[in-house]
Formats: structure tokens, C-alpha cells, sequence
């Protein structure tokens, strides 16, 4: 069976293979019963075969009765295993899958926050579902009918040298034939499409991605027809792919017949021989030349199980081209207790060592200290919450959280001082509750009520059906923009985390909510009990004399759009070249 598989194939499978994590008792039970399955059905040929040739005979009706009852219990218990087998054996690979699908998405999450970010969305997206379901198939329409094959056809060569072993054996070469052309001719055609099909599948995700989140956009810049005319030519290649392995699987199903043709033509001339011979019984040669009809019936599964198997191989390839991406690995702990501070040194921020996008930048937030940061779209602000959240490594500097760097920290360690609530994060496609939850577990509905009334969603959640444990859609698209902004929000403010940094918090609101929504932020910093320190990223000028300390981030030749601003300048630290002078980080 590996022998069809190409070395990083194998490779990749055996190291996936164990995350399905299957019961080797059920698996073996599967085999058992797929193989009485279809050793009813190869017992059922035999026994009618010799019923025939005996009743032909006309011996008395007694010498029949066995045979007849044998012939009808095969019939039965046939169909019987088929169910019984499909219940075991699709359980098994259901559960495989969940495994599976679990494990990978550890391990997905256990990468380098920016190998993540810097992956394409669609990529990601079929490695965990496309991919993890070729790899459970594996098990239901690859290595469980193999395996089925393979006992059955030993019991019914063994089985007919009691009666001739020069027919048995060439009923096994047949039998051997016709599997190893199958698999060889199915699993080449196979791996010559995947080729295309896996690439133009990624495209076809991408694309489709892309249209289902940004469908207005495209419509806006026209692109609608570029997206269509894309999607139609992946759909054209990955229709020319599957034609390919469609006709070698119908050839493949030619040679098995021509090699059940050839298995029959020889069972008679030998049986007939070994007749003469006086070497079998008449009813025997009936057994040798019907039975192989039935023997085949497994053989027959082995094209479509060879396809699987090379499509299993190259998705297990394609997982661990994902998972061996480096992983997550602290270097350094937070101890139990700790003083939550956040503090940036010379700090130069990017994605490319060689295109920073600010050097130089100095700033400290505790709690009870505010910080705002402003500058144009794109300019790098998220970029720089990345960065000192330890979601990002910084191109040269110290981004730190209680005095140890914060990519050195694991994400649990890094989220006890710091929450980062990023403009785009995401939103579940389960109840408001549970949405909160994500970011403490034990939130009690009292305490969602609270936080959401603190965000000004008091209304809209008593206006809802269930409360909060309304299902949303997934990723809050049947929320306005506002409600989806002010629920990021309250999941902020329901971590424990002392440090909070928020990505445009009030966007998508009316300018009085907006500036109600800020205050009450920075309310959280005044608080006696368990005030919280604040970095928010802000369109909004209105209000900034409210903050501690402004962070203004500017283009190299000096471009804002900041209107003036009216606060001290005390508050404020300027960029102009895209290098931040010493900044006064005094609270």
C-alpha cells in the first residue's frame, strides 16, 4: 500500500495519522466486519455454485437442505455485516476526524502569532477542513477496504487450494493483478490532478473568501467580473482534474474486469483438466469458476481506495507544510505575583527587518495611565499594538510587559497584563454569553449584563429575544457596525488582564456615542477598586485632552490629519520622519 505513495507522502502520513487518534479494537472490529461482509458474499457464489451442480445431480432433497439454509443465511448475514460494518467503521472515521480537526487547531494556534497573520486566510481555511476531511477519509474509503480486500482474498485462495491449488493459484495472480494495476494506474492519475487541483482549490477558496467578507468593496471597484471570471476558470481546472481521474478510475475498473474475465477463463480450462484427471468432483468445478465472481467484488474497491490514498497523502503533506511552521515556544515566565506595566524602548516596528516602519519609539502605561494614539489609515497603529502585546516580534527595541519582553511570553502569561482587542477580531457564531466568555470563562450572566451596559448595549440586549444567550451569526454579521465594535469591547473589559489596548474602539459610532463610549473607558482608569491602564486607537480628536499622554504617528515626509490639537503639548509626542524622538513617558 506505501509503495503507491511517494516518500514525503508516507512521511507526512504516518505523522498525522496518529492524531486521528483511532481504537485499534474498533478498527479491527471494522476489518472483521467488512470482512464477513464480503465473505458472505464470496461464501454465498461458492455455496449457490455448488447448489447447482449437486441439485443438477438429483440427489435426494435431504443431501440439499444444509446448503439451501447455508445459501440463505449468506444472503442475510451479507447485507447484516454491510450495515453493522458502515455503523463501526463510519464512527471511527467521524471521531478520527474530530480528533484530527482538534489537533490541528492546537497546534494552529500554538504557531507564531506572525507566521498566522502573515498566512493566507484560505490556505489556512482548507488545511483545516478540506484537508482534515481527506485524511479522515483515509480510514473509511482507503485503509479499511485495503485491509477488507486483503483477508478476504487469502480466505478464498486458501479456501479453493483445498480443492485445486494450481486454480487457487491462479485465481491469486489474477486477484494480485488486478489490485496492483488498479492502485498503481488510479494512484498515478490521481496525484498528476491533485497537482492542479490543490492549486486551483486554494484559489477557489481565496476568491471565495475574499467575495463572501469584501463583496461590496469588489462591487465598488468594479472587480465583480475579474472575481467571476476567476472563479470560473478554477472550476474549469478542477472539473479538467477530476475527468482525468474519473477515466483512469472507469480503466482501472476495465482491467479488473478483464482480469475477473481471465481468472474465470482459467479456473475452467484447469478445473476441466483437473475433471478429466479425476482430480476434483463435477460439483467442485462449478465452485472453482463461480467463486472468483464474488472474490473480485473487493478488488473493485481498490481504484477508488488508491485515488483516496494519494489525495490523503498529499492534504497530511500539505497539513505538516502548515504545522511545522515554528510554534509559540516561552522562553521566559511571568512569576505568580507581578507588577502589570508595559513598557517600549527604542522600539522599531515592522514586518521586514529591512522596512521598519517606526524606530526609536519610548512609552510606559500602568494602570491608572492613558495613552492615545493617532495618526491616518495605515500609518502602522495596529501594527504597533501587535508589537507590544507580544503578538509580533519587534525589529530591534524592547517591547515589555512587568519588565520581560513580551514575545518571549507565552500568550496565557502576556494576556495576564495585557488584552489586545484588535479592529477586526472575531466574533463566534454562538450566544452573546459565550462570546464574552472567550475572554473569561467564568463570566457570569450578571456580569455580562453589566459589561454590556457599560458599553451602551443595555438596550439592544433586553431588546433581544433570548437575552444573552442569543446566537449571533458568525463573525457578527447580522450586527450593525456600532454593536459589533461595543461587543468587542465589553469582551475586553471582561478579561482580567490590568492593561487594556483597544484598536478603534468607538468606530462605526455617532460622534456624542463615540465620545459617551471614550469617557467611559477612561473612567476605568480612575477607578479606586481595580483601576486599568488604557492604550486606544483613535480617529477621534475630540476629547484628547482626556489622555495622559497622545501618541502622534506621522509619514516620513511629515503628513497628518490631525486637525490642531488643543491639549498641552506636554501630552504629546510628535513623529515626523518616521523615527520617534525620546519621548517624555512621565504619567
Amino acid at each position: 500500500m506505501l509503495k503507491i505513495l511517494t516518500t514525503s507522502e508516507r512521511r507526512a502520513l504516518d505523522r498525522i495519522f496518529p492524531q486521528l487518534e483511532l481504537s485499534k479494537t474498533r478498527l479491527a472490529w471494522a476489518v472483521f466486519l467488512g470482512a464477513l461482509a464480503l465473505g458472505s458474499s464470496v461464501g454465498l457464489a461458492a455455496v449457490s455454485a455448488w447448489l447447482i451442480a449437486r441439485a443438477s445431480q438429483m440427489p435426494p432433497v435431504m443431501y440439499l437442505n444444509v446448503a439451501v439454509v447455508s445459501v440463505r443465511a449468506l444472503g442475510i448475514s451479507k447485507a447484516l455485516f454491510r450495515y453493522v460494518e458502515r455503523l463501526v467503521s463510519h464512527h471511527l472515521a467521524l471521531s478520527g476526524v474530530v480528533n484530527l480537526r482538534t489537533n490541528v487547531y492546537r497546534q494552529i494556534a500554538n504557531l507564531r502569532s506572525d507566521i498566522v497573520a502573515a498566512s493566507n486566510r484560505g490556505q489556512i481555511l482548507s488545511r483545516a477542513t478540506t484537508d482534515v476531511d481527506a485524511i479522515g477519509d483515509f480510514v473509511v474509503r482507503s485503509l479499511h477496504p485495503i485491509l477488507v480486500t486483503s483477508v478476504v482474498s487469502i480466505f478464498t485462495v486458501v479456501g479453493l487450494a483445498f480443492i485445486n491449488i494450481p486454480a487457487a493459484v491462479w485465481v491469486a495472480l489474477c486477484l494480485f493483478a488486478s489490485a496492483y494495476v488498479g492502485l498503481a494506474l488510479t494512484a498515478r492519475a490521481t496525484r498528476e490532478a491533485s497537482i492542479i487541483a490543490r492549486e486551483f482549490e486554494a484559489k477557489l477558496t481565496a476568491s471565495s473568501i475574499d467575495l463572501l467578507e469584501n463583496g461590496a468593496e469588489i462591487e465598488v471597484l468594479g472587480l465583480t467580473s475579474k472575481y467571476s471570471e476567476s472563479l470560473e476558470h478554477s472550476e474549469a481546472q478542477l472539473l479538467a482534474a477530476r475527468t482525468k481521474v474519473a477515466k483512469r478510475l472507469a480503466l482501472a475498473n476495465a482491467i479488473d474486469t478483464l482480469c475477473l474475465g481471465l481468472a474465470i477463463l482459467g479456473t475452467t480450462v484447469i478445473g476441466s483438466w483437473a475433471l478429466a484427471n479425476g482430480q476434483i468432483a463435477a460439483v467442485n468445478l462449478a465452485v472453482l469458476v463461480l467463486t472468483p465472481m464474488a472474490a473480485f467484488e473487493g478488488t473493485a474497491m481498490l481504484a477508488p481506495a488508491a485515488s483516496q490514498l494519494v489525495r490523503s497523502g498529499a492534504a497530511a503533506q500539505a497539513l505538516i507544510g502548515i504545522l511545522d511552521n515554528p510554534v509559540d515556544a516561552p522562553t521566559k515566565q511571568l512569576p505568580e505575583q507581578v507588577l502589570p506595566s508595559l513598557e517600549a524602548k527604542d522600539l522599531a516596528i515592522g514586518w521586514s527587518a529591512d522596512r521598519p516602519i517606526f524606530t526609536g519609539l519610548n512609552l510606559e502605561l500602568k494602570p491608572g495611565k492613558s495613552i492615545a494614539i493617532i495618526g491616518r489609515s495605515g500609518i502602522g497603529k495596529t501594527t504597533l499594538l501587535l508589537t507590544l502585546a507580544g503578538l509580533i516580534p519587534p525589529l530591534s527595541g524592547r517591547a515589555q510587559l512587568s519588565g520581560i519582553d513580551s514575545w518571549q511570553l507565552s500568550r496565557h502569561d502576556a494576556s495576564r497584563i495585557a488584552t489586545l482587542t484588535a479592529e477586526d477580531a472575531h466574533l463566534f457564531g454562538t450566544s452573546v454569553l459565550e462570546n464574552l466568555r472567550v475572554a473569561r470563562g467564568d463570566l457570569s450572566e450578571a456580569e455580562a449584563l453589566e459589561l454590556l451596559a457599560q458599553v451602551q448595549l443595555g438596550d439592544w440586549i433586553a431588546s433581544l429575544p433570548a437575552g444573552v444567550h442569543t446566537k449571533l451569526a458568525n463573525d457578527g454579521k447580522t450586527l450593525s457596525g456600532g454593536e459589533r465594535r461595543r461587543l468587542l469591547v465589553a469582551r475586553a473589559l471582561a478579561s482580567n488582564s490590568p492593561l487594556l489596548l483597544l484598536d478603534e474602539p468607538a468606530e462605526h459610532l455617532d460622534q456624542l456615542a463615540a465620545r459617551q463610549l471614550l469617557d467611559d473607558l477612561l473612567k476605568l482608569t480612575q477607578s479606586s477598586e481595580n483601576p486599568r491602564g488604557l492604550i486606544i486607537v483613535t480617529h477621534n480628536y475630540d476629547g484628547l485632552s482626556a489622555y495622559d499622554e497622545i501618541l502622534e504617528l506621522s509619514d516620513k515626509n511629515g503628513i497628518t490629519e490631525k486637525p490642531t490639537l488643543e491639549v498641552a503639548d506636554s501630552k504629546v509626542v510628535f513623529t515626523s520622519t518616521g523615527s520617534f524622538p525620546e519621548a517624555d513617558t512621565k504619567e
